[in-house]
Protein backbone atom coordinates (compact mmCIF):
# COMPACT_ATOMS: atom_id res chain seq x y z
CA UNK A 1 0.00 0.00 0.00
CA UNK A 2 1.09 3.45 -1.05
CA UNK A 3 0.67 6.81 0.90
CA UNK A 4 1.19 10.30 0.78
CA UNK A 5 2.89 12.43 3.39
CA UNK A 6 5.20 12.12 6.22
CA UNK A 7 5.27 8.69 7.98
CA UNK A 8 6.65 7.67 11.22
CA UNK A 9 10.05 6.26 11.30
CA UNK A 10 11.10 3.31 13.77
CA UNK A 11 14.18 1.27 14.56
CA UNK A 12 13.77 -2.06 13.77
CA UNK A 13 12.16 -4.32 16.57
CA UNK A 14 11.00 -1.08 18.36
CA UNK A 15 14.79 -0.02 19.13
CA UNK A 16 15.31 3.50 20.49
CA UNK A 17 18.67 3.64 21.63
CA UNK A 18 21.47 3.06 19.38
CA UNK A 19 25.64 2.99 19.43
CA UNK A 20 26.95 3.93 16.55
CA UNK A 21 30.47 2.33 16.18
CA UNK A 22 33.29 4.00 14.93
CA UNK A 23 33.57 3.33 10.74
CA UNK A 24 36.02 0.40 10.07
CA UNK A 25 38.14 1.85 6.98
CA UNK A 26 39.25 -1.48 4.59
CA UNK A 27 40.75 1.44 2.37
CA UNK A 28 44.19 3.45 2.34
CA UNK A 29 42.65 6.05 2.69
CA UNK A 30 43.03 8.32 5.45
CA UNK A 31 40.41 9.84 7.73
CA UNK A 32 37.52 9.41 5.44
CA UNK A 33 35.94 6.42 8.41
CA UNK A 34 35.43 9.61 10.28
CA UNK A 35 33.64 11.70 7.89
CA UNK A 36 31.24 8.53 8.10
CA UNK A 37 30.75 7.85 11.43
CA UNK A 38 30.34 11.61 11.90
CA UNK A 39 27.65 12.15 9.47
CA UNK A 40 25.63 9.04 10.52
CA UNK A 41 25.70 10.35 14.22
CA UNK A 42 24.34 13.65 13.16
CA UNK A 43 21.94 12.09 10.20
CA UNK A 44 20.48 10.57 13.56
CA UNK A 45 20.18 13.26 15.39
CA UNK A 46 18.89 15.35 12.81
CA UNK A 47 15.88 12.51 12.63
CA UNK A 48 15.23 12.15 15.67
CA UNK A 49 14.60 8.23 14.80
CA UNK A 50 16.46 7.30 17.79
CA UNK A 51 19.19 8.44 21.00
CA UNK A 52 22.60 8.44 20.75
CA UNK A 53 23.82 6.61 23.04
CA UNK A 54 27.16 4.78 24.94
CA UNK A 55 27.66 0.97 24.36
CA UNK A 56 26.33 0.04 28.12
CA UNK A 57 23.06 1.82 27.28
CA UNK A 58 22.05 0.98 23.63
CA UNK A 59 19.59 -1.12 22.70
CA UNK A 60 21.29 -1.67 19.29
CA UNK A 61 25.16 -1.17 18.14
CA UNK A 62 25.24 0.59 14.02
CA UNK A 63 28.54 -0.95 12.78
CA UNK A 64 30.08 0.40 9.89
CA UNK A 65 32.32 -0.44 6.88
CA UNK A 66 34.40 1.32 4.70
CA UNK A 67 34.79 -1.25 1.86
CA UNK A 68 36.04 0.57 -0.86
CA UNK A 69 37.40 3.97 -2.34
CA UNK A 70 38.23 3.89 -5.81
CA UNK A 71 40.21 6.68 -7.89
CA UNK A 72 39.27 5.97 -11.63
CA UNK A 73 40.55 7.97 -14.09
CA UNK A 74 38.61 9.30 -16.69
CA UNK A 75 39.33 9.36 -20.02
CA UNK A 76 42.32 11.88 -21.17
CA UNK A 77 40.67 14.46 -23.25
CA UNK A 78 43.42 16.35 -23.53
CA UNK A 79 46.41 15.25 -25.40
CA UNK A 80 49.74 17.96 -26.31
CA UNK A 81 49.89 15.82 -30.05
CA UNK A 82 46.21 17.92 -30.75
CA UNK A 83 47.97 20.92 -31.77
CA UNK A 84 44.52 23.43 -32.76
CA UNK A 85 43.95 23.99 -29.41
CA UNK A 86 44.26 27.74 -28.69
CA UNK A 87 47.67 28.77 -26.91
CA UNK A 88 46.20 30.11 -23.94
CA UNK A 89 45.31 27.00 -22.55
CA UNK A 90 49.19 25.74 -22.81
CA UNK A 91 48.94 23.00 -25.13
CA UNK A 92 51.85 24.07 -26.93
CA UNK A 93 53.98 24.18 -24.38
CA UNK A 94 53.69 20.40 -23.67
CA UNK A 95 55.77 17.51 -24.63
CA UNK A 96 54.42 15.88 -27.77
CA UNK A 97 52.53 12.63 -26.58
CA UNK A 98 51.48 14.13 -23.24
CA UNK A 99 48.37 12.88 -21.90
CA UNK A 100 46.25 14.89 -19.14
CA UNK A 101 43.70 13.07 -16.98
CA UNK A 102 41.15 16.26 -16.66
CA UNK A 103 38.94 14.79 -14.18
CA UNK A 104 38.30 11.80 -12.01
CA UNK A 105 35.85 9.18 -10.67
CA UNK A 106 35.38 8.81 -6.86
CA UNK A 107 33.12 5.88 -6.07
CA UNK A 108 32.55 4.78 -2.53
CA UNK A 109 31.26 1.43 -1.36
CA UNK A 110 29.77 1.26 2.19
CA UNK A 111 28.40 -1.70 4.18
CA UNK A 112 25.76 -0.80 7.67
CA UNK A 113 24.95 -3.46 9.68
CA UNK A 114 22.36 -3.09 12.91
CA UNK A 115 22.78 -5.20 15.68
CA UNK A 116 20.42 -6.04 17.77
CA UNK A 117 21.54 -6.94 21.28
CA UNK A 118 19.35 -9.04 23.04
CA UNK A 119 18.93 -11.16 20.51
CA UNK A 120 22.53 -10.97 19.20
CA UNK A 121 22.34 -11.11 15.96
CA UNK A 122 22.13 -8.99 12.99
CA UNK A 123 18.95 -7.41 11.90
CA UNK A 124 19.24 -5.29 8.85
CA UNK A 125 22.42 -5.02 6.61
CA UNK A 126 22.67 -2.87 3.74
CA UNK A 127 25.22 -1.82 1.18
CA UNK A 128 25.38 1.58 -0.10
CA UNK A 129 27.55 2.92 -3.01
CA UNK A 130 27.92 6.44 -4.62
CA UNK A 131 29.97 8.13 -6.56
CA UNK A 132 31.12 12.04 -8.05
CA UNK A 133 33.37 13.07 -10.54
CA UNK A 134 35.95 16.11 -9.81
CA UNK A 135 38.30 17.93 -11.99
CA UNK A 136 41.96 17.34 -11.68
CA UNK A 137 44.24 20.02 -11.36
CA UNK A 138 44.98 22.55 -14.57
CA UNK A 139 47.85 23.36 -16.17
CA UNK A 140 47.85 26.78 -17.98
CA UNK A 141 50.91 28.50 -17.72
CA UNK A 142 53.58 28.14 -20.08
CA UNK A 143 56.71 26.02 -19.26
CA UNK A 144 54.99 24.39 -16.36
CA UNK A 145 54.30 20.99 -16.55
CA UNK A 146 53.43 19.78 -13.17
CA UNK A 147 50.96 20.70 -10.59
CA UNK A 148 50.33 21.22 -7.03
CA UNK A 149 50.10 18.02 -5.60
CA UNK A 150 47.91 18.81 -2.57
CA UNK A 151 44.79 20.12 -4.91
CA UNK A 152 43.54 16.12 -6.16
CA UNK A 153 44.02 14.96 -2.22
CA UNK A 154 42.05 18.25 -0.96
CA UNK A 155 39.76 18.19 -3.70
CA UNK A 156 39.41 14.35 -2.70
CA UNK A 157 38.97 14.75 0.66
CA UNK A 158 36.09 17.43 0.27
CA UNK A 159 34.51 14.91 -2.31
CA UNK A 160 34.52 11.96 0.50
CA UNK A 161 33.07 14.39 2.80
CA UNK A 162 30.49 15.25 0.51
CA UNK A 163 29.35 12.01 -0.39
CA UNK A 164 29.79 10.40 3.00
CA UNK A 165 26.85 12.98 4.13
CA UNK A 166 24.49 11.98 1.67
CA UNK A 167 25.23 8.68 1.96
CA UNK A 168 24.48 8.45 5.70
CA UNK A 169 21.34 10.13 4.86
CA UNK A 170 20.32 7.43 2.53
CA UNK A 171 21.33 5.04 5.04
CA UNK A 172 18.97 6.60 7.95
CA UNK A 173 16.19 6.62 5.70
CA UNK A 174 16.52 3.11 4.54
CA UNK A 175 17.25 1.78 7.95
CA UNK A 176 13.97 3.10 9.39
CA UNK A 177 11.63 3.09 5.71
CA UNK A 178 10.79 -0.69 6.59
CA UNK A 179 10.10 -0.62 10.43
Amino acid sequence: MYSLGFQDQNLPLGVSSVYVEPFVNDTHFVGPELDFTNHLVQEFQRSKVGRIVGPDQAEAVLKGRLISIQRIKRPPVAQSRNLNRPRAQGWANLPPGTRITTEYLLRVKVRLNFFHIKKQKVVWTQIFTDESIYPSSRLALKNINTALPNYNDSTEKRVINQLSEVMMQEAVGRLTESF
